[in-house]
């Protein structure tokens, strides 16, 4: 038998590879859905469904929702100035780099234009 020509135990064992690899991912993410589905249901059972929220009559926001929404925000800050750093470097990356996709990220430009984003 040729020497590149793997035999019956090659193939076994590479195949026992990869089924396992596949396995091994395969539960990890259900393992990740299964904790976000109990911290949905946390948070459902602790606020209630969404669809089922209803303001007051008058429009006014209670203090306590106020101060949980500070605190959310709060908590995000760390994230957030990090998310600006990120935005701020690629945008140096397309002034040194003359066009969108040059620059600080390395990328080359394929010519084609890049729509620019509806946001403020």
């Amino acid at each position: 038998m040729p020497p590149f020509v793997p035999d019956g135990r090659v193939a076994l064992l590479a195949l026992a590879i990869v089924v396992g690899g596949l396995f091994y991912t395969a539960k990890g993410l259900i393992e990740e859905v299964e904790k976000t589905q109990r911290g949905m249901d946390a948070v459902t059972e602790r606020f209630g469904r969404p669809a089922e929220f209803r303001p007051d009559a008058d429009g006014a926001i209670r203090p306590e929702r106020i101060e949980i929404f500070l605190a959310v925000r709060d908590s995000l800050a760390e994230g957030r100035a990090e998310m600006e750093r990120t935005i701020a470097l690629l945008q140096e990356g397309e002034e040194a780099g003359g066009e969108r996709g040059g620059g600080a990220l390395g990328g080359e430009s394929d010519g084609r234009a890049v729509p620019e984003p509806d946001c403020p």
